[in-house]
């Protein structure tokens, strides 16, 4: 992805170029990806799609009280995983 500095268009100036000045953003955040981040579509990866995921439940209640990744089901899954997490970060 690029970065926000390589943003072309017209600087927002108070209310009297907005209109403009969004249809450029939007229509730059679309083009080089980031809506999907901004309006919440692209999602963290589940972990345990990737990990052998370990949970403990208390005995009495019967809820979960911690849980702990063991290792990934394949070192190919733990680095992709890994690299999804890094590109969504």
């Amino acid at each position: 992805m690029t970065s926000f500095l390589s943003f072309k268009g017209d600087k927002l100036i108070g209310r009297s170029n907005y209109i403009e000045w969004k249809n450029n953003i939007d229509l730059f955040l679309e083009i080089n990806d980031y809506i999907s981040y901004i309006n919440g579509s692209e999602s963290k990866s589940n972990k345990t799609l990737y990990y052998n995921i370990k949970t403990s439940r208390d005995k009495e209640s019967g809820k979960e009280t911690s849980a702990y990744d063991l290792d990934p089901f394949s070192r190919e899954l733990g680095t992709r995983y890994t690299d999804r997490l890094v590109k969504f970060n």
